[in-house]
């Protein structure tokens, strides 16, 4: 009887451990990922999006590219919403993507983990954008870059802080009604701080405006790529940091005036000082 009380027990306790390990499973976390397409070339945008389950409050997915040598490429941490989706993208600039070869998209949200691949070819033939001089006459000239019928243009090349930095461009009128522009800008180390979506009019051209002071446009390069179906076209503009200095709003005298004036006071005080001895 004994023997069988605890056989009983033992049997019951195994079955409560198996039972919550199978409960344990059932909320453990999960993430995907995927990609829009399988495969990509240089300058290409990939677009990336995902499910986690169940959302945690304040918790970021951690998305990572790594190329087929394992080095990282790209990484960011991206927002959940409320229905446990995320999404996001990049873009296969040149100056970083420079293998071809398999690559490995990962996601990883608290202790989950998923990844998907897509093959990156690096092409030779893609337009770059134009790189201008540093002259300070190039401050207020506009510019221009374009792939086909589409064109892009910044209204400067060089901004200072909190410019306005006037994006337009035009698209193939030909096309029967308008098209949707995706605007991205990036800075040097291709962290988006900028994205615009906008409509041509009948005449194929459209506009986006930046207000630098609000999106942070920080010191230095940066890269505006407009996209609109497989067309893609790209600038690069700079924001210098120009604090303007203290003496500079003080005019400055020529020193020949300066020795002017100085002489015409001692005549003067020369001239009194006589007076009063007389």
């Amino acid at each position: 009887m004994i023997i069988v009380i605890i056989s009983f027990i033992f049997v019951f306790t195994n079955s409560s451990y198996s039972l919550a390990q199978q409960q344990s499973t059932l909320v453990k976390n999960t993430v995907s990922v995927s990609t829009d397409k399988d495969s990509y070339i240089s300058n290409n945008i990939i677009y990336f999006s995902g499910i986690v389950n169940p959302v945690i409050s304040n918790q970021t997915v951690k998305i990572t590219i790594r190329d087929h040598e394992n080095n990282t490429i790209y990484q960011t941490d991206l927002p959940v919403d409320n229905d446990g989706h995320y999404k996001g993208m990049t873009i296969t600039d040149v100056s970083v993507w420079k293998n071809t070869g398999l690559y490995t998209i990962e996601s990883l949200y608290d202790l989950s983990k998923n990844t998907s691949t897509f093959v990156f070819k690096m092409s030779h033939s893609i337009e770059s954008f134009p790189i201008h001089s540093d002259t300070p006459a190039a401050s207020d000239i506009s510019q221009s870059n374009s792939v086909g019928t589409f064109v892009l243009s910044t209204n400067k090349v060089d901004y200072n802080i909190n410019d306005l930095v006037i994006i337009s461009g035009k698209v193939n009128p030909l096309d029967s009604g308008s098209k949707n522009i995706q605007i991205i800008v990036t800075d040097s180390n291709f962290v988006h701080v900028f994205e615009d979506f906008v409509s041509s009019d009948s005449s194929g051209r459209f506009n986006s405006t930046i207000d630098s002071s609000k999106y942070l446009l920080h010191p230095g390069d940066f890269i505006v790529t407009a996209v609109s179906g497989s067309d893609l076209v790209k600038l690069k503009f700079t924001i210098n940091d120009i604090t303007p200095k203290i003496h500079d709003s003080i005019p400055e005298f020529p020193f020949s005036l300066s020795v002017m004036v100085i002489a015409t006071l001692s005549i003067i005080l020369i001239s009194r000082f006589r007076l009063q001895r007389t």
